[in-house]
């Protein structure tokens, strides 16, 4: 009896074998970008952040990128109250889209 072929990608990674689990993949490795992942994560809060620059501003965001990582990650009032913190995984969505350049 023949064994299952198992495909691989080029890292030795099993690739997805459902285009379910493909279409994850594709969009998993897309990097971040403004439009499409930060600005929809900031947009419930930032008439509250509008005193101190744009969240929904890819040039006032980028611009501000350091110190926005600073509020965010370590609980700095950034969302105020009453808005919940964001999440590991939000905090971590934004700190790679600084690493990967600030795409817009």
């Amino acid at each position: 009896m023949r064994k299952p072929v198992h495909h691989r990608d080029h890292a030795g990674a099993p690739a997805p074998s459902t285009p379910a689990a493909q279409a994850v993949a594709a969009v998993a490795a897309r990097p971040l970008s403004f439009a499409r992942d930060i600005r929809p994560m900031f947009e419930p809060f930032a008439a509250a952040m509008m005193w101190r620059f744009d969240l929904t501003d890819y040039t006032a965001v980028m611009a501000n990128a350091s110190t926005i990582t600073g509020r965010i990650a370590d609980g700095g009032g950034m969302p105020p109250p009453p808005f919940p913190p964001l999440t590991a995984a939000q905090v971590q969505q934004f700190k790679d889209w600084v690493s990967q350049g600030c795409n817009p």
